[in-house]
């Protein structure tokens, strides 16, 4: 089905990858359901920092039929 022991460039294998999916597709419910202003800023901030990569590597591999 899935060759887990190849690794992407982040180092992870596809098994950690879908996992980082579930919870991502998870915190995507939850941010469009609790939006304030404190969400809006922390988010802004978040994506300001390194975890920008990770988050765009998470969209590139979580798009619907991907896994």
């Amino acid at each position: 089905m899935y060759d887990t022991t190849s690794k992407l460039h982040t180092g992870m294998n596809l098994i950690d990858l879908k996992r980082y999916c579930i919870v991502y597709k998870l915190y995507k419910i939850f941010i469009f359901s609790v939006i304030t202003k404190y969400i809006n800023i922390y988010i802004k901030e978040f994506i300001a920092s390194k975890e920008i990569k990770f988050i765009l590597l998470l969209k590139f591999y979580c798009r619907p039929g991907k896994i």
